[in-house]
């Protein structure tokens, strides 16, 4: 987490998706405001998300 501080880069959460079993249940919101919040303990200014378009 350091690493990502000092060098003053956003951080890339890539391929994250929720399988079709468990959609519609709140956990893809429930991860978001995770690492949104772990994002603002550590004072990161930006965070990309990419869900790879595995919409299934």
């Amino acid at each position: 987490m350091l690493f990502f501080l000092c060098l003053k880069i956003a951080p890339e959460i890539k391929r994250v998706f929720v399988t079709p079993n468990y959609r519609a249940s709140g956990i893809a919101g429930r991860l978001a405001a995770t690492l949104i919040g772990r994002s603002n303990q550590l004072n990161l200014k930006a965070i990309y998300l990419d869900n790879g378009n595995l919409s299934i």
